[in-house]
């Protein structure tokens, strides 16, 4: 009965190692989707990764198969034996993650070969996916989920078919292969365990010789040769390759040039001017002999934010810095903090989904021409050794078209905190320029003040771009470049009084300001938004502007009805000087809390507290967290909502609070995301609306035994009788293919136990004689 033993042994093995170990690699994705998808979601995602995890390329795989192989030979005593244990084993936790997907998707056995029902599945699985775009934790985004495991090797796959103008099947196909390849790869190397460790057990307690080390030594020698060759045989297709790629139609997949003032709205107009003004440096590497552009800007929105914005670029020949590479176009790395809050606060809290995806870091490297996939790696290794991080590859996107001409583009990203990071960056390429405008953006940046922010540093190749977006008219030169944008939110309050601002008090900066004698533009000013039009168009604004080239200034998109130009001829000014006055009024000045209490395991209470701490009155008050409910409970993430989630239609006076609380239960596991509190009012006649900023509740998944227990009693209780609680204890169902199961397992004990004495009492008798 060793069998039956190795069974039980190598299943709950398989399924605890899938749940507890390897499922924690797909948390991005978990915390994400599991509020919908349930405990379900990881241990199928765990299996998946255990079935066809590369051995090779991700050695707990190697060493989980290796481990449950010796525990199913050891548990049949004999070799040919522990073959069929581990198929079964193989076999069962295959059939589990199966019949797991179907009852995770809400389908039955009997209808899953009907169309309409598997296509109406297909339909509300991709709604809530849609859905789910507005509830991304902070931890989920491009990078991380490409990231996981297996979707890291369907990527390359994916991309090459998108990028090529394919269907799609022939990188489906090669995605398919190479994953079945690693599944027999772990087949291979469970059975070849499970076989040799059955053996020499067998061995060991019923050969009458001892076992010599010659045959201990062949056999682990075989073992290893059988795992060799099973690894080898995929090496051609491995995950770190990139599959090959077709040649794509030009056409309909053709990118079409955009104009340069467009990706550089702060370019100056005219035939001579070189591109660069909202385009930026990296001062590291810049020389103080270089000419050079440099901007800081500090922009105040009618919602009473406030955004501090920089821009410095310098010609280059590329031949010195760490950009250097032939064929090279683009490349760019970029830091984030909380992008959604950034497009939130002007767009609407509709729009910040579009960056909820974005990684909070990114190098972006473009080449000219094809076969640079070794070129990316190595330039991705020798910066990320610069800044002190080691950048992983997201994505690779081949055979784009652009004007005629073939590009490709490595996108890379960092496993490290946004803290070191956002450090290394300044560190890095936040010096070596001269001017008062990069000591600005280094001892000024302040990052932990501000609710969001954006950098960005890198090289741009102006011979390349001008040969594929065409003749533009303008002069262009190689350059490099740094950039910085800064949001500090809800910064303003007030009514209608006359307000006036400095850059000293906008910037925090109360040094004295120059510019660089080197440099060919420079400007610092101050632009506020008249409360009409886009607060992303410049147009919208009034600037007062200081310059140590006025009339080139003056040619930029800040030439505004209103604004001034002032000329300051390379001489030092105070900050305090650079100043705007104008009549506005602003958002109230509100205090938003929202706390988190617990109430059960799967329960908790959401307490939303706002004051007016303004001296005005706010009229026609709302505040809801309706988007959280209506989409959690819609799709059965929630349910048992009690309390009131929004106060509407009150009048809140200086002082006073609106409050409201409720309690939600939550169904599924990982981070339920409150994405904002819409909160709207009227200030003497003026309309506001906005979103605050995002509130995370962690759900832990069940215990192994917990989740194993109620997914076997619910997927018998759809087919039959068995899985029907008969008795709950604290809490745990206990049904009756529970005590089937156990005895089961009781009497497997008992003639283990058996098998063992009479063992025992064998080897008396024989060692008597």
């Amino acid at each position: 009965m060793g069998k039956l033993t190795a069974i039980i042994v190598g299943y709950i093995a398989t399924t605890f190692a899938a749940y507890i170990i390897l499922s924690v690699s797909y948390n991005p994705l978990v915390n994400w989707l599991g509020p919908y998808f349930g405990y379900r979601f990881p241990f199928i995602l765990g299996i998946i990764y255990l079935i066809v995890g590369s051995p090779l390329h991700n050695t707990i795989i190697l060493e989980v198969w290796i481990i449950i192989g010796l525990l199913v030979g050891i548990s049949t005593r004999k070799g040919l034996r522990a073959w069929g244990s581990a198929s079964l084993v193989w076999t069962l936790t295959t059939i589990t993650m199966a019949l797991s997907a179907i009852a995770m998707l809400g389908i039955s056995l009997g209808n899953i070969t009907s169309v309409s029902i598997i296509s109406g599945t297909v339909s509300q699985l991709l709604d809530v996916l849609l859905a789910a775009t507005a509830f991304v934790p902070y931890s989920t985004n491009i990078a991380t989920i490409a990231t996981e495991p297996v979707l890291r090797v369907l990527i390359p796959y994916l991309s090459s078919s998108i990028t090529s103008g394919t269907t799609g099947t022939a990188g489906l196909s090669g995605a398919i292969t190479e994953l079945s390849i690693h599944a027999l790869e772990n087949y291979i190397i469970f059975v070849a365990t499970s076989i040799i460790s059955g053996a020499v057990i067998h061995r060991v307690l019923h050969g009458k010789k001892k076992i010599s080390r010659k045959a201990v030594a062949a056999a682990i020698s075989i073992f290893i040769a059988i795992i060799f060759i099973a690894m080898a045989a995929s090496a051609g297709i491995s995950s770190s390759s990139q599959p090959a790629l077709q040649t794509g139609e030009t056409g309909n997949h053709e990118i079409p040039a955009v104009g340069l003032n467009t990706l550089f709205p702060l370019s100056i107009s005219g035939n001579s001017a070189r591109i660069a003004e909202n385009n930026t440096v990296m001062p590291s590497y810049a020389t103080g002999n270089n000419s050079s552009d440099q901007a800081a800007l500090s922009l105040i929105t009618p919602q009473g934010n406030l955004y501090n914005l920089f821009a410095m670029d310098s010609s280059s020949n590329n031949s010195n810095s760490i950009w250097s590479g032939n064929g090279l176009m683009l490349g760019d790395f970029i830091v984030s903090a909380n992008m959604t809050s950034l497009i939130g606060s002007e767009l609407g809290a509709e729009y910040s989904k579009l960056a909820s995806f974005a990684p909070q870091n990114a190098l972006i490297l473009a080449y000219n021409g094809t076969g640079h996939s070794g070129s990316a790696s190595s330039m991705a290794s020798s910066i990320g050794k610069e800044i002190g991080t080691t950048f992983n590859p997201v994505v690779a996107l081949k055979n784009i078209t652009l004007s005629g001409n073939n590009v490709e583009i490595f996108i890379y990203s960092s496993s490290a905190s946004i803290h070191k990071l956002d450090s290394d960056f300044m560190a890095t390429f936040g010096n070596g320029y001269n001017g008062s405008v990069p000591e600005i953006f280094v001892t000024d940046q302040g990052l932990n003040n501000y609710n969001s922010y954006i950098l960005s540093s890198g090289y741009i190749n102006a011979s390349i771009v001008k040969s594929l977006a065409g003749n533009t008219g303008i002069n262009l030169s190689n350059e490099l470049f740094t950039a910085g944008l800064f949001e500090y939110t809800n910064h303003f309050h007030s009514s209608g009084d006359v307000h006036s601002y400095n850059l000293s008090e906008l910037m925090q900066y109360s040094s004295n300001i120059s510019f660089s004698n080197s440099s060919q533009l420079s400007l610092v000013g101050i632009g506020y938004n008249n409360g009409t039009g886009s607060v992303v168009d410049t147009s919208n604004y009034t600037f007062d502007i200081y310059s140590n080239n006025a009339s080139l200034a003056a040619q930029t998109a800040l030439n505004t009805p209103g604004s001034t130009f002032h000329n300051s001829n390379y001489r030092a000014f105070s900050p305090s000087s650079v100043s705007v006055k104008f009549n506005a009024v602003f958002p109230a000045y509100i205090l938003y809390d929202t706390t988190v209490k617990r109430v059960s395991a799967n329960t908790v209470e959401i307490n939303v507290h706002i004051k007016n701490n303004d001296t005005s009155q706010l009229k026609d008050f709302y505040a809801s967290q309706s988007a959280f409910v209506n989409n959690y409970v819609k799709y059965g993430a929630a349910s048992s909502v009690s309390g009131n989630y929004n106060e509407s239609n009150i009048t809140l006076s200086p002082g006073h609070y609106a409050n409201f609380t409720y309690k939600i239960s939550f169904t599924g596991i990982g981070t339920y995301v409150i994405p904002y509190t819409n909160i709207s009012y009227n200030l003497q006649g003026k309309a506001f609306s906005y979103g605050t900023n995002a509130t995370y509740i962690s759900q832990e998944k069940p215990g192994y035994i917990t989740a194993m227990n109620s997914m076997i009693n619910n997927e018998a209780s759809q087919y039959t009788f068995l899985g029907k609680t008969i008795i709950a204890v604290q809490g745990f169902a206990i049904s009756l293919i529970d005590i089937i199961l156990f005895a089961i397992v009781a009497l497997d004990v008992v003639i283990e136990v058996k098998g063992l004495r009479k063992l025992i009492r064998e080897h008396n008798q024989n060692t008597e004689k």
